[in-house]
């Protein structure tokens, strides 16, 4: 065991002499382009870019709008913030909550009626497909929906709603939101014909 021990020495202090300069550069290059990547996070941000990595809606790359676009970029606000938060549907962010804003289409508006139903979402009467609430998240984890009923929409508040994906985490459990957490208005940027 004896001889064990000293041939890995050896081998570790042979390869450190050689390759010493390598291991110790390694925390300088990671710092580097950590660095850097916040950087060119924080310079996309700047200039209205947004990166969806959420599954809620197709494509990956979104700008900001400077037109009304159903697509908004807000903060989730309350205890479904922390709900999406300690589930990871949200990553570390500029919201006031420490997380990501979130983007989903705006389905409901000031006068609209919507009905939640085991069915789904319905906007004055037309349903919205892939809107069922379901009783467990992707990861297995129980969700409760939003009252089933049907409601108004009044002034300051929206509805949003993914008919992309059947398990986004949206208005069918947390109800209407305050237009106040809607942070810019955004359109996708196609990259490739038919994307």
């Amino acid at each position: 065991m004896a001889r064990r021990t000293r041939i890995v020495r050896l081998i570790t202090s042979s390869l450190l002499q050689k390759y010493g300069r390598c291991f110790s550069r390694a925390p300088v290059l990671v710092l580097g382009l950590a660095t850097s990547y916040c950087a060119f996070i924080g310079m996309c941000a700047g200039i209205g870019v947004r990166f969806n990595v959420s599954e809620s809606l197709p494509g990956f790359l979104y700008v900001v709008a400077s037109d009304d676009s159903p697509l908004i970029e807000f903060c989730l606000e309350g205890p479904f913030a922390a709900l999406a938060n300690a589930r990871g549907y949200r990553r570390p962010g500029v919201c006031p909550d420490g997380a990501a804003p979130m983007i989903k289409p705006v389905v409901a508006r000031e006068g609209d009626h919507v009905e939640v139903s085991p069915h789904g979402i319905r906007v004055n009467g037309i349903l919205l497909p892939n809107t069922a609430p379901k009783p467990v998240d992707s990861h297995g984890l129980a969700l409760v929906h939003f009252p089933f009923g049907t409601y108004f929409v009044p002034a300051g508040l929206i509805w949003v709603a993914s008919e992309y994906n059947a398990f986004s985490f949206d208005s069918r459990y947390y109800g209407p939101l305050s237009t106040t957490c809607i942070r810019h208005h955004v359109r996708r940027v196609r990259l490739l014909p038919g994307t």
